[in-house]
């Protein structure tokens, strides 16, 4: 990255970052699997006017994902490169209890369609009265579920398989931020998205039809696969909860965030069966996130951290079945060894649950993991 150090004419900050990913199979053993560059660039330049809390200014990001020639694709299938430019125009105002930002997000995609994005990107907090701030905030953009993307989202996805990108006209979320009132920090929220061509990863087995010895009749299945297939949707997403920061006393840190969802799913396609009702398949319906930091001295932090999640839906069969919750009861520490050396050691399901992460695949049982964390 590169970015000036101090105040300039024109402000600028640039990234650069480029990855070359394989995998080692494909869809079968003889398959060939996946490969390919991605890329991303992104830049801000901006200038102060009027002080130096006002700026004016335009962010751009370039995203360019190019895949290896694959020869062993289903037949009508096909391999599309995804290019993404994006442009995002804004002027930010502060003054001495508000702050605003006006924008537009300008999105440009190519891969097996061309297609040109518009969406706002605005966002407005005031001070209204004494540790109380109200905020709104008005966004848009393309998610971009680009190869790496997905197999982030799940290592049960499909290989060698494209999710189509999707768009966000528009997502509304405000709330209001009381701070600072004997050691407690609130903050009550809510929102509201429509998103066209959502993606939902759902298992649907597949049969591949071959005969490879002699007496075998044709078309008979020999080899079955469970993989998690894209299922693609318009999706409206509502929220409210609420989010409670308590430091009471100064060792300790807690904080405890409830949210409940709402979704509405229609237009489905990529379903290889029909089912009886329609679903945000494996999103939770509510959720309940406690973390909580101890510091025993100025080197050791001990971290306690919960998470439960309710009424994720799947499909099995052509039935709509609800999920297990989840119930993730982890554990921490962090050990400063000095300024340039960190130790740091987790377990997680602690509570040894069996619930489908994706259904079909079972999340681990109790786990721990290690590192260390070198800075220079």
């Amino acid at each position: 990255s590169l970015h000036n150090t101090q105040p300039q004419p024109i402000n600028y900050y640039g990234s650069f970052s480029y990855n070359y990913f394989t995998t080692k199979y494909g869809r079968t053993l003889t398959d060939e699997s996946m490969g390919g560059s991605h890329v991303d660039a992104n830049i801000d330049l901006n200038k102060s006017f009027i002080g130096g809390d006002n700026l004016v200014g335009i962010k751009g990001e370039f995203t360019g994902v190019f895949y290896d020639e694959i020869a062993t694709l289903d037949e009508g299938e096909k391999i599309s490169n995804f290019i993404m430019v994006d442009a995002n125009p804004y002027i930010h105002f502060e003054g001495f209890n508000w702050k605003m930002r006006l924008g537009a997000n300008l999105d440009f995609v190519f891969d097996d369609e061309n297609k040109f994005y518009v969406s706002p990107n605005i966002a407005l907090s005031a001070l209204i009265v004494e540790n109380t701030t109200l905020y709104i905030n008005a966004l848009g953009g393309v998610g971009k579920n680009t190869y790496l993307d997905m197999y982030r989202e799940s290592r049960y996805l499909r290989p060698n398989t494209i999710v189509k990108h999707s768009n966000t006209p528009f997502a509304i979320d405000g709330g209001a931020k009381i701070g600072a009132i004997d050691g407690f920090r609130i903050d009550i929220f809510g929102g509201y998205k429509k998103t066209k061509d959502e993606h939902f990863l759902v298992l649907q087995p597949t049969h591949l039809f071959t005969h490879p010895f002699p007496n075998m009749p044709p078309n008979t299945p020999t080899d079955y696969s469970e993989f998690l297939i894209p299922v693609l949707g318009d999706l409206t997403h509502s929220h409210i909860g609420a989010r409670v920061h308590s430091n009471i006393w100064s060792p300790l840190d807690v904080a405890v965030e409830v949210k409940k969802n709402f979704y509405s799913v229609t237009k489905i396609e990529g379903l290889n069966t029909e089912t009886n009702e329609l679903e945000a398949w494996n999103k939770p319906g509510l959720e309940v996130d406690i973390d909580a930091i101890f510091s025993v001295n100025n080197q050791l932090k001990v971290m306690l951290g919960y998470y439960f999640a309710n009424e994720r839906w799947s499909i099995a069969e052509g039935q709509t079945v609800e999920m297990d919750n989840i119930n993730n009861l982890s554990a921490g520490a962090l050990y400063n060894i000095n300024k340039m050396f960190t130790l740091n050691l987790k377990a997680n399901n602690l509570l040894n649950q069996t619930y489908d992460m994706w259904y079909g695949h079972p999340a681990q049982g109790v786990s721990v993991m290690g590192g260390f964390t070198f800075k220079f």
